[in-house]
């Protein structure tokens, strides 16, 4: 089984490590994609996250191994798995997550991982601030789509409809602008009227 593979396990939960290590790095191995962590203002741990959601859900809790260890030009190479199983829920699986110089990013990288395959099994989500933006580009590209198969004459049918509301919003703007400045002119009369009487 690969870095980034998953299928499911048998036996105790408990079994200990999975593969040894070796000093052979792949070809072309799967890594954890490099990122700036000043980049988020907040970044969250996915392994605390992957144990919520085992709660919530009743299963696991979740196994982590020390699956990969890999040296190359100098630099050590970590790799996890986990195995995730619950008889009651059905749930018996393995993944491994991809390689990163920081063991501490591997864990995480593997523990997302376990976490996306859970959430697919059991066939919910965890709704959040990405995921509301996920779904408002959905939006958007469901729109984009509708549009693109209009006729010509239904786009220039949408298009005359939003110049009529974009006039209306204006001519809106405009009565509001132009009360406002009726309303700046009668108190510049009334000051002038005071100052003249001063």
């Amino acid at each position: 089984m690969s870095v980034g593979d998953s299928g499911s396990v048998t036996g105790d939960e408990s079994s200990g490590s999975v593969a040894a290590g070796t000093d052979l790095l792949p070809q072309k191995p799967d890594m954890v994609p490099e990122f700036d962590p000043k980049a988020f203002v907040i970044m969250e741990d996915m392994e605390q996250l992957l144990l919520q959601v085992c709660a919530r859900l009743e299963v696991g809790p979740p196994v982590f191994f020390m699956r990969d260890v890999f040296r190359s030009e100098g630099k050590k190479y970590h790799g996890f798995g986990v195995s995730l199983q619950s008889t009651a829920k059905g749930i018996n699986f393995f993944v491994s997550g991809r390689l990163s110089t920081d063991e501490g990013l591997a864990r995480q990288d593997a523990a997302f991982i376990t976490l996306e395959r859970l959430l697919e099994e059991a066939e919910v989500k965890i709704f959040d601030f990405n995921f509301q933006v996920v779904l408002r580009y959905k939006e958007d590209l469901a729109e984009a789509h509708r549009i693109a198969r209009l006729s010509a004459t239904e786009h220039v049918m949408m298009l005359e409809k939003e110049n009529a509301e974009l006039k209306q919003r204006l001519s809106l703007y405009n009565q509001m602008f132009m009360k406002t400045r009726w309303h700046h002119l009668r108190l510049k009369c009334y000051l002038w009227g005071l100052r003249d009487k001063l």
